[in-house]
């Protein structure tokens, strides 16, 4: 395996209930997050989100 580029872009494929049809997976989630190619930027940002998750 290789490692990703700080110029490159992934995609990430969510694949399970209802999430089959990108049409409908855009009708009904936020729009995508883009993050630096950075693996503590990527950590920051989904410990955020779980923790603004806790208070729901």
């Amino acid at each position: 395996m290789g490692e990703i580029e700080r110029d490159e872009r992934i995609v990430c494929v969510t694949t399970g209930h209802l999430l089959k049809d990108p049409e409908r997976v855009i009708e009904i989630c936020e729009p995508p997050t883009e993050v630096e190619a950075d693996v503590e930027v990527l950590r920051k940002m989904v410990r955020d989100r779980f923790e603004a998750m806790k208070c729901m």
